[in-house]
């Protein structure tokens, strides 16, 4: 079976890492509100890197690159999370 490597532009990948660190920083302002968020805000950041890793594989498995494999999870999450 073949698989058709996404299309991903220079600049697509620069937003797509600035988005991933941009969700960082928000989620820390968040987590700064109200110590109760802490918890909670931790286990959202540990689902979103676990799924990060776990497309990062299924794309790797398909022939990506493990660049190539970052950016296209990053996409897939962007499209998930925005």
């Amino acid at each position: 079976m073949s698989y058709d490597q996404p299309k991903i532009s220079a600049t697509e990948k620069t937003l797509l890492e600035t988005l991933r660190q941009q969700f960082i920083r928000q989620t820390d302002a968040w987590a700064a509100k109200d110590a109760y968020l802490y918890p909670i805000v931790t286990t959202l950041r540990l689902a979103f890197h676990q799924s990060q890793v776990r497309i990062e594989d299924y794309y790797m498995d398909k022939g990506l690159s493990a660049s190539e494999a970052r950016t296209a999870a990053l996409a897939v999450l962007h499209e998930i999370v925005y």
